[in-house]
């Protein structure tokens, strides 16, 4: 039983995690010319590229770090913790090379997504090794859901992309990037029970919140 419910925290660690990086990421990776812009003014060449890829990095590592936190809680990360150095040295060579030979700086954040991939697979493959993790049930419960939420998320961003360089307008096609990736996270990453959970969350923090003062006058 107990395992049981560490699975499912697990699943549940890893899609919350994506879907909430999902609500933050999309908008920016959509808006990030008018973003940079409005942040830098003179924005350095490849600066988006760069930061695309590391946000990139960032998707995967939300879903696949509460595997690498399953496997430490084993204790025996040792093969873990080896391939990951491999990994990193391989980057290390890659990226001298590649920059050696004058390739597009921002290979090297290119390199960082793929590395991340890799430990994504690392992670995955330890902790059905050590920690019994299904991953069948962690593709059914956490990349499925994770990974249509996101490509749903798309569309509206990609159509609102670039519509004004106002800041003021930039700012509004954000916020409802932001709104329309929440609306999508909620109805499709999340099950019916958790959106009930967070209802109920959300509802517990309002009481919570409101004062004496303010319940007599609800009265």
């Amino acid at each position: 039983r107990e395992m049981e419910d560490h699975y499912q925290l697990l699943y549940k660690s890893a899609k919350w995690s994506t879907l909430l990086m999902i609500i933050v990421g999309v908008p920016v990776i959509f808006n990030l010319d008018s973003l940079l812009n409005i942040w830098l003014v003179d924005v350095p060449v490849y600066t988006k590229e760069f930061c695309l890829f590391v946000l990139f990095a960032y998707f995967v590592d939300a879903l696949v770090t509460p595997l690498s936190t399953t496997v430490s809680a084993n204790g025996d990360i040792k093969g873990m913790h080896v391939w990951m150095s491999i990994l990193y040295i391989c980057q290390l060579v890659f990226c001298f090379f590649a920059l050696r030979a004058q390739m597009v700086p921002y290979i090297v954040a290119i390199s960082i997504f793929v590395v991340h991939v890799c430990f994504g697979m690392v992670y995955l493959y330890y902790a059905q090794k050590h920690c019994q993790v299904s991953i069948r049930n962690f593709i059914r419960y956490s990349a499925f859901p994770s990974v249509l939420a996101l490509l749903v998320s798309l569309p509206v961003p990609y159509l609102l992309m670039g519509i004004s360089q106002n800041p003021y307008m930039v700012l509004l096609v954000f916020l409802i990037d932001f709104i329309w990736a929440t609306i999508v996270s909620v109805f499709l990453g999340l099950s019916r029970k958790e959106r009930k959970q967070v209802k109920e969350m959300l509802f517990s923090r309002m009481h919570n919140n409101i004062t004496p003062n303010e319940v007599e006058g609800l009265q």
